[in-house]
């Protein structure tokens, strides 16, 4: 007879089994998991290697996947991500969707990145089927889109530097060399001859006394002497003129080239500086940008070798760059514009004051933002400092506005004199100026002017400070963006810092003997 019990366990362990079965289909097929929501997003580039299922990231979590992939019918070019993703993940209006790879050449998966706590939550919009997530370049977009700039800069950098090396500035520079040659020789040829000359004048009038009885000859002999030495003169000057003028001529090309080439060549090493400095504290912003994840085995070598490429292609440039002397025949013809005081009359320096007063000096002691330069200089982009091509000034800013100042400081009557920085005479108090700012500016609001200096004035006797340094700004509206009319707000700016430098500026007693 079988036991009664045997019938109640077996159905009871058939049951258990059912229910765990049930239980691990509906599992499989995620029920119980919750409703997904659903975004959409429009990629503007290839999605090689993402697939449906593809896992959806935020911050690195999974918080979703990848439902379908086509193209937008409004927009071939654009395809269409269906996304559904976990309700607890902060979605934003801020919020970017890009396309990253896992490793260099892996799978590819969307990651969710940025959104501010305080930005609104991303809502669906009027005709719009679900909510629609902005996209962001991705890597290998990116990449591409960097290696493109790089050697086109490269290319044109290689063809400027062909251009320099022309035949023509070339041949300039060996007929100058040629004339010089020609200069110290004909100078040795004729010391020579001018030592022969001496040796038989010193030997002539030796032998006076004793040959008298010649002097008509030796009269003559003299006359002849004078005038080979008058024809020898004048033919060292011209030659001596022609060369001077050559090697001026050729030394001002020169000088104006080097000048403009370093400019050039400090930019250039300044942008350099700045990419070193990037890759020294991140190599990893060359491929993966600022705001992406950590690339995975293996891509730290590629990406070591792809900044030192860049960096030595950079380097080279800059060396083609810097040796070259000498700028394209074709340059502009250059337009100077001098800024000078406009009252008429203005007192000399160190005349001009008060009676029992004491003397000021105006010392310049650095200039920068377009103050140490004569090219005139212009900002369109901040921190990006260009220069006019066809305009430039008479001399440094800075030398040209120390008669501004010395004008308004002799006309405020509060010293026996105002000296300039290259005079000799003593002084009481000495103004240093640092010019911090010269240069237009091409923002919003119109095109302005701006002039800018910090000042400190020091006591000659003890070195100390006579009043504490303060910093100056003028900006003056210009009525256009040209040079003409920066000029003119120039000429204004340079009258208005200095009649504020001299009220600044305090009085001094006279100098004690």
């Amino acid at each position: 007879m079988e036991p009664k019990g045997s019938t109640a366990v077996v159905g009871f362990f058939v049951l258990i089994f059912g229910v765990g079965i049930v239980a691990t289909v509906l599992w499989l097929g995620g029920f119980g998991r919750g409703a997904k929501d659903t975004y959409l997003v429009y990629m503007p580039e290839s999605v090689a290697g993402l697939t449906i299922d593809a896992p959806v990231k935020f911050r690195g979590v999974d918080v979703g996947a990848v439902k379908s992939l086509g193209l937008r019918k409004e927009d071939p070019e654009t395809v269409v991500l269906t996304l559904e993703v976990d309700p607890a993940t902060p979605i934003r209006v801020d919020t970017r969707a890009t396309l990253e790879y896992q490793g260099f050449t892996g799978l590819a998966f969307v990651n969710l990145i940025g959104g501010d706590r305080n930005s609104p939550e991303l809502k669906r919009k009027p005709g719009q089927p679900h909510p629609v997530i902005e996209s962001s370049p991705s890597i290998l977009l990116r990449f591409d889109e960097s290696s493109t700039k790089l050697i086109a800069s490269l290319t044109a950098t290689s063809n400027r530097v062909s251009e320099m090396l022309g035949d023509e500035e070339l041949a300039h520079v060996s007929r100058s060399l040629a004339n010089l040659e020609r200069v110290t020789s004909m100078l040795a040829r004729r010391t020579e001859e001018l030592d022969a000359t001496a040796v038989d004048a010193a030997r002539l009038m030796a032998n006076t006394a004793a040959v008298s009885e010649s002097l008509p000859q030796f009269l003559q002999s003299m006359e002849g002497l004078v005038e080979e030495w008058s024809a020898t003169s004048r033919e060292v000057r011209e030659v001596a003129a022609e060369g001077r003028i050559e090697v001026s001529r050729a030394a001002g090309k020169v000088a104006g080239d080097a000048q403009a080439l370093t400019t050039d060549l400090r930019r250039l090493l300044v942008r350099v500086d700045r990419l070193v400095t990037q890759l020294e504290s991140d190599p990893t912003l060359l491929i993966y940008g600022p705001a992406v994840s950590r690339p995975g085995p293996g891509s730290e070598e590629m990406m070591q070798r792809v900044a030192g490429w860049c960096l030595s292609s950079v380097l080279l440039a800059s060396v083609f760059v810097g040796c070259s002397i000498v700028q394209p025949p074709n340059r502009p013809v250059w337009q100077t514009f001098l800024l000078e005081p406009a009252r008429a009359g203005s007192p000399d320096p160190g005349t001009a004051g008060q009676a029992g007063a004491g003397v000021l000096r105006v010392a310049v002691v650095s200039a920068v933002g377009g103050a140490e330069t004569p090219r005139m200089t212009y900002i369109a982009l901040p921190g990006e400092q260009e220069y006019f091509a066809k305009h430039r000034w008479a001399d440094a800013p800075s030398t040209m506005l120390t008669p501004f100042l010395i004008e308004a400081l002799s006309a405020s009557g509060r010293y026996a004199g105002v000296l300039g920085p290259d005079s000799r005479a003593e002084e009481n108090l000495l103004l240093e100026l640092e010019w911090l700012a010269f240069r237009q500016e091409f923002f919003e609001g119109g095109p302005r002017f701006r002039a800018a200096l910090r000042a400190s004035v020091v006591r000659a006797k003890d070195s100390g400070l006579a009043v504490p340094p303060q910093t100056f700004q003028i900006v003056e509206p210009c009525a256009a963006a040209t040079p003409e009319a920066g000029v003119d707000a120039a000429q204004r700016a340079a009258g208005k810092i200095a009649a504020a430098v001299a009220a600044y500026a305090p009085p001094v007693e006279p100098i004690s003997r």
